[in-house]
């Protein structure tokens, strides 16, 4: 089994924020240092808060990679789905 994270959906041209949360299959809490993809989303990731902000401008289904550390030793990467729905107008 592999560490699974979640962070919730954003709509094109919404303002976003939303903390990436993760879990290895042990159950123990991961801490993300590092995405990377959303910047071309319109996104930033804040390293202390664990979230990402900003206005996302396209829509879709979008694979970031992630780094994270578990009690602050073990240096892991995967990825996290972020899904941005379009903008129904």
């Amino acid at each position: 089994m592999k560490t699974s994270f979640h962070v919730r959906n954003g709509k094109v041209g919404e303002a976003y924020t939303g903390k990436i949360t993760g879990s290895e299959p042990g159950g123990r809490q991961v801490n993300v240092s590092e995405v990377k993809g959303a910047e071309a989303l319109g996104l930033t990731f804040d390293r202390e808060t664990q979230t990402l902000h900003g206005t996302p401008g396209k829509d879709g289904d979008h694979k970031l990679h992630v780094r994270w550390t578990v009690d602050g030793q073990t240096h892991s990467s995967g990825e996290c789905l972020l899904i941005i729905n379009p903008d129904p107008r």
